[in-house]
Parts: structure tokens; sequence; C-alpha cells
């Protein structure tokens, strides 16, 4: 998926990158580079809500914060 905004934001501004998914896990890469690894054993629940006048959303709460 592209052009995706992840929260909260890597570098305290907008961070917009690219959502990979790969047999462990998934892969945001922001625009500058920066990378962030999500294990699919750390994600407790997922939610992914299509909205009619926005943008679509995909959350995740994870057992243990991602740093």
């Amino acid at each position: 998926m592209a052009d995706l905004t992840m929260r909260p934001f890597i570098s305290g501004k907008k961070t917009v990158g690219t959502l990979e998914a790969h047999s462990n896990g998934l892969r945001f890469i922001s625009k500058k580079h920066e990378i962030i690894d999500l294990m699919y054993a750390n994600v407790k629940h997922s939610l992914f809500q299509v909205l009619e006048c926005r943008v679509d959303s995909l959350a995740f709460d994870l057992f243990c914060a991602a740093m």
C-alpha cells in the first residue's frame, strides 16, 4: 500500500510512506527511508475501517510497544 500516513509520527512531522506485507510481519518505509518493522507475533488486534467521507483507517493494538 502506497502513500500511507503513520501515527504516531516518526520524526515529529507528518510521516508518509509505503506499507509492505511480508511472511513474518509488516514493514513501513517512509519517504525519508525510515523503517518500522511490525512482527505479526506482536499484533494483538488489527482493525481496518472503511470511511465514506474520509481516508480509510488501519490500526494495530500491540502486545509490546514498538520502539
